[in-house]
């Protein structure tokens, strides 16, 4: 995921467990924010269209 999004691996095997975790959590927080802006854009798009066909 990491490197999807442009991320670069710098070292391996210095990160904690409880790094990772943290890590973990914020992909976690980073998809669920993309999916939210995924909702909100196409219930704009939905309120655009309505608005145009009024």
């Amino acid at each position: 995921m990491i490197a999807k999004t442009g991320g670069t691996l710098l070292g391996d095997g210095f990160l904690t467990p409880e790094t990772g975790l943290f890590v973990g959590a914020e992909v976690a927080a980073m998809e669920q924010a993309t999916t939210e802006i995924a909702a909100a854009r196409a219930a704009e798009a939905h309120a655009l269209l309505l608005a145009l066909a009024a």
